[in-house]
């Protein structure tokens, strides 16, 4: 962090603050101090710091900006139900209602909406698909506004490969039977639409037959 400041101050030769905001939960490395000495040269950097544990979710929410509602997701990450997926679920929702009545921007509404739901994801896809189904009746719009790019990506980097398929699978009828748009289906399990529509018909015949 020190090395931040001198080169900054370095290059353009203006005053420096400094935070560090800590989002864990371990107080013994809250530092707010470098120090170095050495052979009779002592320097002694002090910054501000900022823990997030030491704030509510709730107070985090109540200072009205834009970045008190990152702050906020971080925060619900810390607590012990953030493992779980329906408790999850509702934080996340309740998150959402809140920011899209706050008045800000299309920009920054889209940039914390994609924070809120890759900060701390889900550990069902099938959850993913009902929060993203919960939004747009909240929104009132069939806009997935990056949500489906976030799974995606999320699949991707797990490296997923092997069982892909049977989850998938589980997925694209859940989705469809939730009323899910196919495309957005198509598009968070990476399939041709053609694929996903050839498993629904197979499910639907299935379910004619039994």
């Amino acid at each position: 962090m020190f090395q931040y400041y001198y080169r900054i101050l370095d290059r353009y030769n203006k005053p420096v603050t400094a935070m560090a905001i800590y989002t864990d939960t371990n107080r013994s490395y809250h530092a707010k101090a470098y120090h170095n000495d050495f052979m009779g040269t002592e320097l002694i950097y002090r910054f501000q710091s900022f823990s997030l544990i030491d704030y509510s979710a709730e107070e985090l929410r109540a200072s009205g900006n834009s970045f008190g509602f990152a702050l906020e997701a971080a925060r619900n990450a810390l607590d012990p139900g953030s493992k779980n997926d329906e408790q999850l679920l509702v934080s996340k929702l309740d998150m959402m209602r809140h920011l899209l009545s706050s008045g800000l921007g299309k920009v920054k509404i889209r940039r914390l909406y994609n924070f809120i739901t890759t900060y701390v994801s889900f550990q069902n896809l099938e959850n993913k698909l009902k929060f993203e189904q919960e939004v747009r009746k909240i929104t009132k719009s069939r806009e997935a506004m990056g949500l489906e790019e976030a799974i995606l990506k999320e699949v991707r980097e797990q490296g997923m490969e092997k069982g892909i398929d049977q989850e998938k699978h589980q997925a694209i009828i859940r989705g469809y039977q939730n009323g899910v748009d196919l495309e957005l289906i198509a598009k968070i399990v990476d399939l041709p639409l053609e694929q996903v529509e050839r498993i629904i018909a197979s499910h639907t015949e299935e379910d004619a037959t039994n």
